[in-house]
């Protein structure tokens, strides 16, 4: 059965690339959807990125008058992509697309020509602050404090994400009865991925949604974490917490200093590495459904980073070079 609401979109708005296609285009983007949803191999979230990314996609040729499938050559598809000699979009963006030309070539042939076209595009990964060492004791400290300046609800959240790696989005979905306290563990159904997903609970963990639930929680609502309204919350109420954890805790007040919630799933990440867990454990672990997905956290893996760095000793240099006097 399909699922109608992923049609009620943006795709279909007025400042959206899709609403400029003409038939053939668009019929295509109609297409996967439909076989997309019925076939149910991905999330509505990644079904839509995929649909508004083609659209663009096929915008880009219509608007340089290729009005066919058969008019846009290979040149046509690396232009989209490369230009200058440097790419315009992330491999993900290709990844998306190709998924989507070759689930159509069933009906549309010519889709599998244009998805052979698609350049490779090399990934990219930029060096990102972690948390330190120092920073973490700060956050246990301030969470564990009597009087830390912090809610019931603020010291959740942090432990929460401390010691689950949980993404924002699936901390707000959870409900009470996510909390199994006999078995101590945290189940939730991933919203990203649709993946069922059950963790243990570390003992900080209940200890401050327990504390949480019997001196703060007075909404009678499902979910588990609620606002002052006792209304569900959502990302970004997790996100002020967090804003608020750090501005307590005197830490990440820079400007450009990394402070979202993602910041604590790469720390989880990247200490489970540093103990030498294994990465299909680790995604077991942060509910990965591709195993690939941990290789991102290799850059902050420090102890292992320094194991295969070469020593200096063979490349002597004059003492000019360090002599900033």
């Amino acid at each position: 059965m399909v699922n109608d609401s992923i049609f009620l979109t943006p795709i279909g708005s007025k400042r959206g690339a899709y609403s400029k296609l003409q038939q053939q285009y668009s019929e295509i983007i109609d297409h996967y959807i439909f076989k997309a949803v019925n076939e149910g191999i991905l999330t509505d979230s990644s079904i839509l990125s995929a649909a508004n990314r083609c659209s663009s996609f096929f915008c880009f040729f219509q608007n340089k008058g290729n009005n066919t499938l058969s008019e846009i050559s290979e040149n046509d598809v690396i232009g989209f992509f490369i230009h200058e000699g440097k790419p315009l979009y992330e491999s993900s963006y290709r990844y998306r697309l190709y998924e989507l030309l070759i689930l159509v070539s069933d009906r549309y042939p010519e889709c599998k020509r244009l998805a052979d076209f698609l350049p490779y595009i090399r990934v990219t990964r930029k060096n990102i602050q972690y948390l330190t060492d120092d920073e973490i004791q700060r956050i246990k400290d301030l969470c564990m404090e009597t009087n830390s300046g912090l809610s019931f609800l603020d010291k959740a959240i942090g432990l929460t994400l401390l010691y689950t790696g949980l993404r924002a989005c699936d901390i707000a979905s959870l409900k009470l009865n996510s909390i199994n306290w006999e078995k101590e563990t945290i189940s939730v159904v991933q919203s990203k991925t649709d993946v069922p997903l059950k963790i243990p609970m570390h003992v900080y963990v209940g200890n401050a949604i327990y504390d949480y639930v019997s001196n703060e929680r007075k909404a009678e609502s499902e979910y588990l974490f609620v606002t002052k309204k006792n209304k569900p919350f959502q990302s970004c109420n997790v996100s002020y917490c967090v804003t608020r954890i750090f501005k307590q805790a005197g830490i990440r007040q820079s400007k450009g200093d990394r402070k979202g919630t993602h910041i604590f799933r790469h720390h989880l990440a990247t200490k489970l590495l540093e103990h030498e867990v294994v990465q299909p454990v680790i995604s077991q672990t942060l509910g990965h459904t591709d195993p690939g997905s941990v290789e991102s956290y290799l850059s902050a893996d420090i102890k292992h980073l320094r194991e295969c760095s070469l020593s200096i000793e063979d490349y002597p240099l004059d003492w000019e070079v360090f002599d900033h006097a």
